[in-house]
């Protein structure tokens, strides 16, 4: 944990895929305690994102955490994260919407845990 699962308004190229995976391990330490070694992502492209009547490029990322972390650092990697994100895909930051869960209790290596 984390898991990141990005579902993006545009196809993606191979190499945006993985030049957004980078971004992505190269930011979740922005968020103490988090590392590329055991964060998890799903990326899913060319997916019909609507927000109200607008055509346009849009973006949604649903971000699990195991535990809470500070506000300013979750605050720090959003910001971060769509700067990088614009950049690679074209996506206007106003259209990247974001869901941050944290979660106490995750299953993982055939087990069940309590944070």
């Amino acid at each position: 944990m984390p898991y990141l699962h990005l579902s993006a308004g545009v196809k993606l190229s191979d190499a945006q895929i993985v030049d957004i995976r980078k971004a992505v391990y190269d930011l979740i330490p922005l968020i103490k305690g988090k590392t590329y070694d055991v964060t998890m992502i799903h990326i899913d492209d060319n997916q019909i994102i609507t927000l109200k009547d607008i055509d346009v490029p849009a973006a949604f990322i649903d971000l699990r955490l195991m535990g809470p972390s500070p506000y300013e650092e979750k605050r720090e990697f959003v910001q971060a994260f769509t700067k990088r994100l614009t950049e690679l895909t074209g996506i206007d930051a106003h259209h990247i919407y974001y869901n941050i869960v944290e979660h106490n209790e995750w299953g993982a290596h055939g087990d069940y845990n309590r944070r």
